[in-house]
């Protein structure tokens, strides 16, 4: 299963340090698309580290009493990140766009393109902003209608290997995986990681990578072989390698045409984006008693895959007379609905209010960050200044390689929205709130360094 004709510009050289140097994808085009030489091919560890995703949620209360209100409403969120080497993500990132091709067939042709959303190459010009767009404006279009929304508990780790191996092959239509491909979906089954600390003494910066050569690397893991941690469970695959998100679409296939089908039966829309998933039936096309046992059998197919829905993320909602009430409560409060990154109150469809306080808190983080690196390395002025910029202008720049690139951000991913919402009366634009929003910013830059912004009521 081969690319006939490779994008090589998809192919980015990366810059992260690892057990390898970084190396240009047309160096090593011939080796990747070999299939003999991936059958011995000798993969990596992954390396592992924590990212702190902590979020603004209303309903959090942190207990530190030292802690300012805003503070207090900060919830602790972590998130598992495994990256590969260079010539093992070039790997991952073909056997992806391979098996994403194979998948897009078989996707066409029982009826489930346009459910699974994310991690498609045929989806490219496309992103949440469209997705959720269509979402909208089908509950829109309805006079009323049930909304089931959920989130998949730990989707990733969740995988059984056993049964990824078998949707892999039948989208590949072959019987039982070729070598190369047992071997790269091994190489993810069975992973092997390190965390980034036990190896951050041994960083070569002149190499730019982990120890200085392989036979290096070789010696430090007969040494220690106690910090190399083997996936030794039959489920779980990493999150963040090239491929890990198109087997994740392709081990659902099963559940994402039987759902289709159900839903369908009732003139309704079904959406899974990675682990969100939303479903949508016009009320008039199906009864309530109908309605609870849909629910059961979606239940029932989710277990049958051996994954599971979080219970505190599972909601359903009506939609009538332009306003969403739970189901399950006989009183009729109006709730909202949150769905990739956007709101819906049954009426308007507004930016997230936590993106926008996100936004608030890594423009006075970058501000932090270039106001110790002034008082440390002692200047005149404040460093990272086309990082600050990012958090002021519609269309930042960044100097790279003597030219200026421009950049996105928040402020222009708005206004990008505000486009795709252009012929709709359901988008709220919020202007009013992302001028405050700015000239607040723009005054906290200004005070720390008078001559990085013009005056914020230019």
């Amino acid at each position: 299963m081969k690319i006939d004709c490779i994008d090589e510009s998809k192919y980015i050289t990366k810059k992260y340090p690892h057990f390898d140097k970084k190396i240009s994808f047309y160096k090593v085009k011939s080796y990747v698309t070999n299939p003999s030489r991936i059958e011995e091919h000798s993969f990596f560890p992954l390396i592992h580290y924590t990212k702190n995703l902590s979020k603004y949620s209303k309903n959090y209360i942190d207990k530190d009493s030292s802690k300012d209100i805003h503070q207090r409403h900060i919830k602790p969120k972590k998130r598992d990140i495994m990256y590969a080497s260079h010539i093992d993500g070039y790997i991952y990132k073909y056997y992806g766009e391979c098996l994403n091709n194979q998948y897009n067939l078989y996707a066409a042709a029982h009826g489930i393109d346009s459910c699974a959303l994310a991690y498609r190459n045929n989806k490219a010009s496309e992103c949440n902003i469209q997705f959720a767009r269509d979402v909208f404006e089908f509950i829109h279009s309805q006079e009323a209608c049930y909304i089931r929304v959920s989130d998949f508990e730990k989707f990733f780790d969740r995988l059984d290997h056993t049964y990824l191996s078998k949707m892999v092959a039948r989208v590949l239509k072959c019987n039982s995986l070729p070598k190369d491909w047992y071997k790269v979906i091994k190489s993810v089954t069975r992973y092997t990681y390190i965390e980034k600390e036990a190896i951050a003494p041994f960083y070569d910066k002149r190499n730019e990578r982990y120890f200085n050569n392989i036979k290096q690397f070789r010696i430090f893991r007969k040494q220690h072989p106690d910090v190399f941690h083997l996936n030794t469970n039959s489920f779980g695959i990493p999150q963040g390698t090239a491929i890990s998100g198109i087997l994740a679409n392709t081990y659902m296939i099963d559940v994402d045409q039987t759902i289709c089908e159900l839903v369908n039966h009732y003139d309704g829309l079904y959406r899974r984006y990675s682990d969100d998933t939303i479903i949508i039936i016009p009320k008039e096309k199906i009864t309530k008693s109908e309605w609870d046992d849909l629910e059961y059998s979606i239940n029932e197919i989710i277990k049958s895959a051996k994954v599971s829905e979080q219970k505190e993320k599972t909601h359903t909602f009506i939609y009538q007379n332009n306003e969403l009430y739970d189901i399950n409560t006989t009183e009729k409060i109006s709730r909202i609905l949150d769905y990739l990154g956007f709101t819906f109150d049954g009426q308007q469809v507004r930016v997230r209010q936590k993106g926008i306080y996100k936004f608030e808190r890594k423009a006075n983080e970058a501000l932090k960050a270039s106001i110790r690196a002034q008082q440390h390395k002692n200047l005149s002025y404040l460093p990272y200044q086309s990082m600050l910029l990012r958090y002021c202008l519609d269309k930042p720049y960044k100097k790279k390689n003597g030219k200026y690139k421009r950049q996105t951000n928040f402020i222009s991913y708005i206004r990008r929205v505000a486009q795709d919402y252009e012929n709709s009366d359901l988008f709220c634009y919020p202007e009013q709130q992302m001028h405050h929003l700015r000239k607040k910013i723009k005054h906290r830059y200004r005070n720390a360094n008078k001559n990085i912004l013009p005056n914020p009521n230019d």
